[in-house]
């Protein structure tokens, strides 16, 4: 995974003189082959930002910080692989609620990418979400239609 194989210096600044270096340093990088991951064993994950844990996984986490910390220090949108990294090198990794780490229903969110970035849920949209297999959705907005977010929690509160 090219988020943490490459050293990505200058992401902390968003202005177009650290996004042309960032260009150019990792344009160098990879004519040297850079490779931080070669040294370790460690198997690269992407996923979700959105994740539940248990609490004995999140002990997990906790306790081999150190570990991770050197592969993901300088790394890019590391919020998208450093858990899902962690764990399938876990000896939690075979207690996936659904064995395809890249689906959103992995994470138990309906979140509905085809009708928007993500789309937002309207009052219309009701028998959906409470059908959905999911314990969580996203997204919402009250301003587009708090109708929506009012019925839900009316259903869940009786």
């Amino acid at each position: 995974e090219s988020r943490i194989k490459y050293y990505h210096f200058f992401r902390k600044k968003r202005n177009a003189i650290c996004k042309i270096l960032a260009q150019i340093v990792l344009q160098i990088q990879k004519v040297f082959k850079v490779n931080r991951l070669k040294a370790s064993d460690i198997k690269a994950q992407k996923g979700c930002n959105w994740f539940s844990i248990t609490g004995d996984f999140a002990h997990y986490v906790y306790n081999h910080l150190s570990e991770y910390e050197r592969i993901f220090r300088y790394s890019y949108c590391a919020d998208e692989v450093f858990i899902q990294t962690v764990f399938v090198n876990s000896p939690f990794a075979d207690n996936l609620f659904l064995n395809d780490i890249n689906n959103h229903y992995a994470c138990v969110r309906h979140i509905d990418w085809n009708r928007g970035s993500p789309y937002v849920f309207r009052t219309e949209d009701y028998d959906e979400l409470m059908n959905s297999k999911c314990l969580f959705a996203r997204k919402f907005d009250l301003s587009v239609d708090s109708e929506i977010v009012d019925k839900i929690v009316e259903s869940i509160s009786n």
